[in-house]
């Protein structure tokens, strides 16, 4: 077993006008994923008093991706991983109820088109070569790094602040999760 670490790297990407359209339309898919899952659970929990387990909110996110073929659009990998953040959420909430936390974590709350908009690309739906980042459903995007980058990705996050969204140059900032 090696000694490694997981760190991140920001990067500052420029988006052509018709990425901007597609990061966009992966962020309002996760956030739309995210909130029907909280909603899902909550509505759940009001009338049965029974906690959703992680494999029934994938079960429902295959569900409403048959029922809504828009949410198609956007990268499978990333709407799972959408699902994969409510379930950290909601067990760092329980573990704090529970005492197995030295902080207080309020519960999961709904996710705001005003707030810094997200999406995660695990290993399978992006690839980092010459410096080149390209994302499933979104494409090639140039990246400049802010610190030189060393060992493989493990997973990417394009983020986007409500300020950047109005820069001329559509920028956007990514992230990688790294193994060093």
């Amino acid at each position: 077993m090696s000694n490694s670490t997981k760190h991140g790297v920001k990067g500052r990407v420029y988006l052509t006008p018709e990425q901007v359209l597609l990061a966009a339309r992966q962020f309002g898919c996760a956030r739309f994923v995210y909130n029907h899952l909280l909603n899902f659970s909550q509505t759940r929990y009001s009338h049965n008093q029974t906690k959703t387990s992680p494999a029934q909110r994938s079960l429902e996110l295959t569900r409403i991706k048959t029922a809504l073929p828009w949410l198609r659009e956007a990268s499978a990998q990333s709407l799972q991983q959408t699902g994969r953040a409510l379930d950290t959420a909601y067990k760092n909430w329980f573990d704090s109820l529970m005492g197995k936390r030295p902080d207080k974590v309020k519960p999961p709350r709904f996710k705001k088109k005003s707030n810094r908009q997200s999406a995660r690309f695990t290993r399978n739906s992006f690839r980092f070569k010459n410096g080149v980042l390209s994302l499933s459903k979104i494409g090639a995007i140039p990246i400049v790094w802010h610190r030189r980058v060393s060992g493989e990705p493990s997973s990417v996050v394009l983020s986007m602040t409500p300020v950047l969204c109005f820069v001329p140059s559509r920028a956007a900032v990514a992230c990688c999760r790294l193994w060093t």
